[in-house]
Order: C-alpha cells, then sequence, then structure tokens
C-alpha cells in the first residue's frame, strides 16, 4: 500500500511497463522521475527510518526467492 498519497503517474502500456520506458530499456523522464520510481525516495517515504525500509526489502527478497526455491545459502540474513 502506497502512503502519504502517492500514486503512479504514468500510463501503463498493456504489456505492464511504463508510457516513460523506451524501446532500449531506459527511463525518459529518469532525472526528473517521480519519487514512485524512486526506490530509496519510496522507501523513505512509506517507512520511518532507513533500517525500516531495508528490513522490509529483505523480507520481500527472501519471500520471492523462497516461493521460486532458491537454496537457502542465498537468503539475506538481517
Amino acid at each position: 500500500m502506497i502512503k502519504n498519497g502517492l500514486s503512479f503517474p504514468y500510463k501503463v502500456r498493456e504489456d505492464g511497463s511504463c508510457e516513460m520506458l523506451m524501446k532500449d530499456n531506459k527511463c525518459k523522464v529518469y532525472d526528473s522521475r517521480p519519487i514512485y520510481c524512486n526506490v530509496y525516495e519510496l522507501g523513505m517515504a512509506m517507512h520511518k527510518n532507513i533500517e525500516e525500509f531495508y528490513l522490509e526489502n529483505i523480507t520481500v527478497c527472501n519471500r520471492i526467492m523462497e516461493e521460486d526455491n532458491v537454496e537457502m545459502k542465498y537468503r539475506i540474513k538481517a
């Protein structure tokens, strides 16, 4: 859930990609991209501090690896 009224400002194409993504997979508006597209800034807007942000990322990453049956030795330890 996005907090603080943040939302994705661009249209999403039928294939699920952003309308600002060019054929070479570079973003047309990278230097002025919205907070939604800036992982660090978005994390700071959604969490109280950097530690909480990183712990949430570890949780999500490990969950994805678990769903894909990635070996335990590759899981992230907090």
